[in-house]
């Protein structure tokens, strides 16, 4: 399973990628399972990161 942490993405962009996953499902291609959590900001990102 792919895994990605995305800094400067938005709820718009997460929905294509989600939307484009679907469809390829759909069509009948295999689509590999992905997590992803996109922050907007690095601010966003360090306010939940721990030492």
């Amino acid at each position: 399973m792919k895994k990605a942490v995305r800094i400067g993405g938005s709820l718009n962009q997460a929905a294509r990628r989600v939307a484009a996953a679907w469809y390829r499902a759909e069509r009948g291609e295999k689509v590999a399972p992905q997590d992803t959590v996109t922050f907007l900001t690095w601010s966003a990102l360090a306010s939940v990161i721990t030492d």
